[in-house]
């Protein structure tokens, strides 16, 4: 029994020992599990940390650049930074404070050059966009205006047509910039040129393009453009007229171009062969025949049949334009001024309103000059501000901007007495006490009774100038002025009436300025005369060639041309027209619209590229073009040196013929040398008779000479006297009279 008790002890005592072990296996492992748990509560607050931590590192990181190229944020970001006026130097510092503005760090920077080729993409786009709309619209119209810069010509171009809103979709009328372009020379050959480069540089740029593939607006050719032109305008100026009537001429080739390029794809093989061989026999006939064709070059060959196709085309194109009736042939070309361009036409206005207006250009000069470091400027204004207790700067009137010059005839006539005293406050401000010469001028046009009456008819306006100077002043711009509106200024007309009485001239002055203006009127308004296209075009043929109603655009643009040029002199052309073309032509949304691709945007970095040294092309072009003319110049001297040499020796182997019997015998160009061999040794009373008179005359005139020779009334230059008869020992230089007439 004992050894059973032991036994089982024994078996209790291991039993109890393993529950120790399991139990403290247990504590240990619960002790580790808990260990374990508080550690991954640190670990997961660690990492919740670490991932908040990297999440706001990351987000105040903002990097210009992804896989290498500039996001297309950055890229717009730039070009608006540049527009507002930030130059290129400081673009990058400019972004990298407006990063730290909103708590973020730029990564990356751009520089300068990176600068001037977004522009240019922007530019690239720009183009592209007005192919695109000028492809969808029906029809477009011109505008565009020159000035010199720099003793250089610029020339602003837009366009006008009705496209779709490329934010909103709806249709309207736009007018689209395309760049400011400095022409070869001023003349109107060279302004078309001009045109056809830049739509068939615009044109060409959307054909290569990854768009026009997507589009299928590849198809539409220069002259295709050209043929949806309808409209110009421009101002009344005989070169912007001459710059019309080419584009009109340049729109019906155009029309014909489209039409027979139409009716050729149209036509087989057996229709089209006479056309071939008809042309083709003229072209070897205008060679010489088949034996000088042969002779010709491969490559001259190939020019002259090019012409010969052409030729087919603009045949085809005519015959298909006369089959059309009236409501099939496409819109006329209509101008803002269909008149004729006059020539050597002088108006008596220049000479009548000469004096005014030389007065109030002194009183700009010496007030308000376009130079800020000539004339009083700010102590004029400050002066004014003080004595009269106003703001005021007197109108610029060293411009030829609408309205300027009235505007200063009002001020002039209204504070008349403040400027006065303005003058005499400059005189004493002088040590000498003296005013200077323009001073002393402007002084004397301000106490000139007749001056002032002609300041006076500057700005009243009404077919009634009587009716003007009387009645009462408070209402007589309620049938005076247009619509019943009141006076632009109201102290000027009642400065008119008050002065009337001391200025027996108004009336008449007033009276013949009304004349003279209502004739300027008819010639400004000239497009809308009845039985013109204006007039006679339908309410449709007008909605086709909408443009804006004065040419004010492209003055503007010429004027911010030349501002930025100031401002930025380190900007090239290209660059500021690029800009320019972006935002005004509303680019940005047109980019968002169509380029949605990465092939898109890839061309236009890749064209930016490629665009780089156009300005420096162009300069190279306009000083060969100079090289050319003066070449062409040199040539035409020496060969009017040459003719003139020519003519002193045949003068001087010419026999004088002092028998009035053989005078009617002679006959072209021996009369004519007779006539100068006469004036050359000194005949008088043939001033008035010249190579270009009539025979008869030139007959009457040297026998009237010969006749005063017999009676010893002149003597032949360099003769003794006594030799009457004898032949005169030497002929006196030709005068430049006969120098210029020997040039026709």
């Amino acid at each position: 029994m004992e050894h059973l008790g032991q036994q089982a002890e024994e078996k209790q005592a291991k039993a109890l020992a393993t529950i120790n072990a399991k139990l403290a296996d247990t504590c240990k492992m619960a002790s580790m599990l808990k260990k374990r748990d508080d550690r991954a509560i640190g670990m997961l607050e660690w990492t919740i940390q670490r991932t908040k931590q990297a999440t706001l590192t990351k987000a105040k990181l903002f990097h210009l650049l992804e896989k290498g190229i500039y996001k297309e944020a950055v890229r717009d970001t730039v070009r608006y930074l540049f527009q507002v006026g930030v130059s290129g130097n400081y673009v990058n510092g400019v972004i990298h404070v407006l990063g730290k503005l909103f708590g973020m760090d730029v990564v990356g920077n751009v520089s300068r050059s990176s600068v001037a080729r977004f522009i240019r993409e922007g530019g690239i786009a720009a183009k592209i966009q007005v192919r695109y709309e000028i492809s969808e619209a029906d029809t477009f119209t011109l505008s565009g205006d020159g000035t010199s810069h720099r003793a250089i010509n610029y020339n602003s171009h837009h366009i006008s047509l009705k496209v779709d809103d490329h934010t909103t979709g709806e249709a309207s009328h736009k007018t689209r910039f395309l760049g400011i372009m400095p022409s070869l020379d001023g003349s109107s050959a060279e302004s078309i040129k001009d045109w056809e480069k830049m739509l068939g540089n615009i044109s060409d740029l959307l054909s290569r393009s990854p768009f026009a593939q997507r589009h299928h607006k590849g198809t539409l050719h220069l002259a295709g453009m050209f043929a949806k032109l309808v409209g110009v305008n421009s101002d009344h100026c005989s070169k912007e007229k001459k710059d019309a009537q080419a584009l009109k001429a340049r729109k019906e080739d155009a029309v014909h171009q489209v039409l027979g390029e139409k009716k050729f794809s149209d036509m087989d093989d057996d229709e089209l062969l006479p056309h071939f061989i008809k042309a083709r026999e003229k072209m070897v006939k205008a060679v010489g025949g088949e034996e000088a064709w042969g002779n010709l070059a491969e490559t001259e060959q190939a020019e002259r049949k090019a012409e010969m196709f052409h030729s087919i085309i603009m045949e085809l194109g005519k015959e298909s334009l006369e089959l059309m009736s009236d409501d099939e042939k496409p819109i006329l070309l209509a101008n803002r001024d269909n008149v004729a361009v006059l020539e050597g036409v002088t108006s008596e206005d220049d000479v009548e309103n000469e004096v005014q207006a030389r007065a109030l250009e002194m009183t700009g000069a010496v007030l308000n000059n376009k130079l800020d470091k000539k004339g009083h400027h700010d102590l004029f204004r400050w002066w004014w501000k003080k004595v009269v207790n106003k703001a005021f700067t007197f109108p610029d009137t060293s411009n030829t901007r609408s309205g300027s010059h009235c505007e200063a005839a009002i001020e002039l006539i209204v504070h008349l007495d403040r400027f006065k005293e303005f003058l005499s406050f400059i005189q004493a401000k002088k040590g000498t006490h003296r005013w200077s010469h323009m001073e002393q001028n402007l002084w004397d046009a301000l106490h000139d009774t007749p001056t002032l009456c002609e300041l006076l008819h500057l700005e009243v306006l009404h077919w009634d100038p009587e009716q003007l100077l009387s009645g009462d002043v408070d209402t007589l711009h309620l049938i005076s002025v247009l619509y019943g509106q009141e006076w632009q200024c109201p102290d000027f007309i009642c400065v008119v009436h008050s002065m009337a009485p001391t200025l027996p001239h108004l009336s008449s002055l007033l009276r013949a300025f009304f004349s003279g203006a209502g004739k300027t009127w008819e010639r400004f308004t000239s497009e809308f005369a009845p039985g013109g296209l204006i007039d006679e075009a339908s309410l449709e043929e007008k909605e086709l060639a909408w443009m804006l109603p004065t040419n004010d655009i492209n003055e503007g643009a010429l004027g911010s041309f030349r501002v930025m040029m100031c401002r930025q002199p380190q900007l090239s052309l290209s660059g500021q027209n690029a800009q320019a073309m972006y935002f005004r032509n509303e680019t940005q949304a047109f980019m968002k619209q169509y380029f949605v691709k990465p092939e898109g945007l890839q061309f236009l970095r890749s064209m930016a590229r490629e665009s780089t040294g156009e300005d420096q092309k162009r300069e190279q072009e306009i000083i060969e073009h100079s090289h050319q003319r003066a070449a062409e110049k040199e040539a035409t001297r020496k060969k009017r040196q040459q003719k003139r040499q020519e003519k002193d020796l045949r003068l001087e182997a010419l026999e004088l013929v002092l028998d009035e019997t053989k005078v009617p015998g002679l006959k072209g160009e021996a009369l004519k040398d007779m006539l100068d061999k006469f004036k050359a040794v000194g005949a008088p009373d043939l001033g008035n008779v010249n190579r270009r008179s009539k025979v008869g005359a030139i007959h009457e005139a040297l026998i009237v000479a010969i006749e005063e020779y017999n009676n010893g009334t002149w003597r032949i230059a360099g003769e003794d006297e006594g030799e009457g008869d004898d032949e005169p020992s030497a002929l006196e230089p030709i005068s430049d009279w006969e120098e210029t007439d020997s040039e026709d």
